[in-house]
């Protein structure tokens, strides 16, 4: 009943829907850039990073975000050949433009992540698996393509600690770009 109340109070904002979407970009861990490769976001294999996402609208450019993702980052010059992550955020997203196609925003959040190293084998949950917590924060836009369709793309930083040390640190902290495309529901 709130919902639907807060979605007629908020009629003229667009954005205001419960939404589902998906992510797909490139997080660059600082820590993990060793390699001397160039440090831009060129290397899309080495670390690719995806998710699915649910937005609940709060209040007029106020929105509740929750994410679970996929990171992976190839390290062949390590032990283990890859690194995943599964990272879990739940943020704030403030939209700075609320009744229009174009919304930027700012967002800011916490998040909590297992990690695990893989050596060519399924990477499965295990004794070698890490627990890290951390913050993050970023900004971004969206665009309404149509009623129910919508993209975006959001520049974002992770500080992600693990209490120990997986393969070769345990600082995974650093920024993420990625584009999004998602569904708002009426």
């Amino acid at each position: 009943m709130l919902l639907l109340s807060g979605q007629m109070l908020f009629a003229g904002d667009p954005y205001f829907h419960f939404s589902l979407g998906c992510e797909w970009g490139s997080w660059k861990p600082i820590n993990l850039q060793s390699t001397g490769k160039s440090s831009s976001f060129k290397s899309l294999n080495e670390n690719l990073y995806i998710s699915g996402f649910a937005v609940a609208p709060l209040s007029k450019g106020l929105l509740l975000r929750l994410t679970v993702g996929y990171f992976r980052h190839h390290a062949p010059e390590h032990r283990y050949d890859t690194i995943h992550l599964f990272p879990i955020l739940f943020d704030t997203k403030y939209q700075l433009v609320t009744e229009s196609r174009l919304s930027p925003y700012v967002s800011y959040g916490v998040a909590s992540c297992a990690t695990m190293p893989d050596s060519g084998k399924f990477a499965v949950f295990n004794r070698q698996t890490r627990f890290g917590f951390g913050l993050n924060f970023g900004t971004g836009f969206d665009l309404l393509l149509t009623k129910h369709w919508a993209i975006g793309c959001e520049f974002r930083y992770h500080y992600l600690q693990f209490p120990k040390t997986v393969v070769i640190t345990n600082d995974f902290s650093g920024p993420k770009i990625n584009f999004s495309l998602y569904y708002l529901f009426e």
